[in-house]
């Protein structure tokens, strides 16, 4: 990959080689700027971005952690071998997400632009400012709209040819930079030219592109692992994994400078979890997993016991039904799935905050507001929603409890 002048070697919390005094590390020095987790409320398009980031982490094990709206919009902290001297060096990836805007295409102008011409201000100048840290800095800027022609450089990978130091594209990219905002650099000394060489530019789809992509990336790393799971289930993985995306990109570096890094550890841990449960539970006889969701949070006898009995009951109106259509219960069953996943990603990322027994509770009510609603030829559609409800749980797509990371 190429390196160039001012860099630095150094760890994260295991850090492999001495620290370089000047410069703090990404996972110590205090973000220049912590309006992030209150600008960044619905910014849905960066959460699901940033899932992609972290399931790139969960496939390749040189990635140990992202930071979630600390030094950038996200940091992704590598592991890798330097490409000359045989070292290893940590590197740290300044990311910027770019979604909507206007339709033109972006420019180097777009680039170096400034806001009301106040220094320090345009695209660049925001990223190659990141460049202050113990680790090796590299760049990346994520955008749903694509670049000109002149920007295509960037597009390519690290390394790839049409990047070559002394290509055509690269030194025509860094004197058009350098021509329009002369004077900008780093605090450890880099300029445009260390810029170019290390920064890399991605052009995604819409939003609804990149869920899909997630949800893509599940199921294919579910397949290489060897344990099937359905559209469905590697739904509710993708609802989990945004909930704590987004609850790190809304906390504050003070007092939870913590729960803004999502490290890989902590990632592959929840995944094998949640492999355990949706693989080896599949195995155990229909309703096992309902009544051991329940007893983990403590539910009596009484309250499992009739759980277990609308889960039947739903079933066997699934299989008969008497007083619906199928495009009835198929809309019905949409209805419980969605309630599910956005009460389920509330209290993940601590919108609500009940314990297990409040959270199932929340959960009944919601089925009677619904059953109210969605009452069928004056008949009572509650215990129908609740059994759906259980059943969706016993297939392990949804639980009471708070999950453990």
């Amino acid at each position: 990959m190429p390196i160039q002048r001012g860099e630095s070697l150094g760890g994260d919390e295991a850090s492999l080689e001495e620290p370089v005094a000047e410069f703090p590390s990404v996972d110590d020095a205090k973000p220049s700027e912590d309006g992030g987790p209150t600008a960044r409320i619905g910014f849905s398009y960066q959460d699901d971005v940033t899932v992609g980031l972290a399931l790139d982490m969960l496939a390749n094990p040189a990635i140990i952690k992202i930071h979630c709206e600390t030094h950038d919009d996200v940091v992704v902290v590598s592991i890798e071998d330097e490409p000359a001297g045989g070292k290893v060096i940590t590197v740290a990836e300044y990311v910027q997400i770019k979604g909507g805007g206007a339709e033109s295409l972006y420019s180097v102008a777009n680039l170096c632009s400034r806001e009301a011409s106040k220094p320090g201000t345009s695209l660049f100048e925001t990223s190659i400012g990141r460049d202050k840290h113990r680790e090796t800095s590299r760049f990346r800027l994520i955008t749903n709209r694509a670049v000109k022609n002149e920007l295509d450089v960037l597009t390519y990978p690290l390394g790839a040819p049409g990047r070559e130091g002394d290509g055509d594209g690269l030194k025509a990219l860094i004197a058009d930079i350098t021509t329009r905002i002369p004077q900008a650099g780093s605090p450890k000394g880099n300029g445009a030219d260390y810029w170019c060489a290390n920064c890399r530019w991605d052009v995604l789809a819409e939003q609804k592109n990149v869920r899909d992509a997630n949800l893509r990336s599940i199921l294919k790393l579910a397949q290489k692992l060897g344990w099937k799971i359905v559209y469905e289930q590697a739904e509710a993985l993708l609802t989990e994994l945004l909930s704590w995306v987004k609850a790190a990109g809304e906390a504050r570096w003070e007092p939870d400078r913590a729960k803004k890094k999502i490290l890989r550890g902590d990632l592959v841990a929840w995944w094998e979890r949640r492999r355990q449960e949706l693989v080896e539970g599949a195995s155990e006889a229909a309703g096992g997993k309902l009544k051991t969701k329940l007893e983990d949070i403590g539910a009596e006898d009484t309250q499992i016991a009739m759980a277990v009995d609308l889960r039947l009951r739903y079933g066997a109106e699934v299989r008969t039904p008497r007083y619906m259509e199928d495009s009835q219960i198929e809309r019905l069953q949409v209805l419980v799935r969605s309630k599910m996943a956005t009460l389920r990603s509330s209290y993940v990322a601590g919108e609500i905050d009940p314990n297990g027994q409040g959270f199932h509770a929340l959960c009944l009510k919601e089925m009677d507001q619904a059953g109210v609603a969605e009452a069928v030829a004056g008949a009572d559609t509650t215990g129908f929603l609740k059994g759906c409800m259980y059943d969706i749980t016993d297939r392990c797509l949804h639980r009471f409890s708070r999950p453990a990371r």
